[in-house]
């Protein structure tokens, strides 16, 4: 059974009050990332939570608001309540509370680190770069890593790939890329541009 995340109410509720000191939000939406936003900003050592965990847990308990639900496409702020609402915004922009990224996300998984650890071991010396662009979050290189592992490290093998049913192969790399023989005649992909991109991440 999936254990349910703890959210202290007393915070939550606070949160609730700042977000609404000025008077009802546009919408439930707006009001449900804003607490989260707050929420997350003052919650020690509690979890962070997402707006939909704030939904879940406001029906739960039954918290009152003052916000209404809305009516599609009508907001009903007066314009003091869009201006309060848009600095609460740019406050939670500034401070980068509530807002991060795919790299910090992995870094404080243990599971996700130590699945790139993984990866790293596995990913030729060539390729090491696009691990550290995965590393960042980049899924362009996490999507081409693993064509180049379905064809065994050969990106010609991913242009001429016949494997049309793959749900990647729309998506796959090197399909620009012109054939070209190799010092052994054999045809291959002219990937210098490659290399040289790979060469100036290494050594960024």
């Amino acid at each position: 059974m999936k254990k349910s995340l703890f959210v202290d109410r007393g915070k939550l509720e606070s949160a609730i009050r700042q977000a609404e000191q000025n008077g009802p939000l546009g919408n439930r939406g707006l009001l449900w990332k804003a607490i989260a936003e707050l929420y997350n900003k003052n919650r020690g050592d509690a979890p962070e939570i997402t707006f939909s965990v704030v939904l879940l847990r406001v029906g739960e308990w039954n918290l009152p608001l003052k916000t209404p639900r809305g009516k599609k496409g009508r907001s009903g702020m007066t314009t003091e309540q869009k201006v309060a609402q848009v600095k609460l915004m740019q406050a939670g922009r500034l401070s980068g509370e509530g807002r991060v990224s795919k790299a910090e996300k992995f870094a404080k998984d243990p599971a996700a680190k130590s699945a790139l650890e993984d990866l790293k071991k596995t990913v030729p010396e060539r390729y090491q770069p696009l691990v550290l662009k995965v590393i960042q979050g980049s899924r362009t290189a996490a999507l081409k890593l693993k064509c180049l592992d379905c064809a065994n490290w050969q990106p010609i093998e991913i242009k001429l790939c016949p494997v049309t049913d793959c749900a990647l192969w729309n998506f796959r790399a090197f399909t620009k890329k012109a054939i070209v023989k190799d010092a052994a005649g054999n045809d291959t992909i002219d990937d210098s541009e490659e290399k040289e991109e790979n060469s100036n991440e290494s050594e960024e």
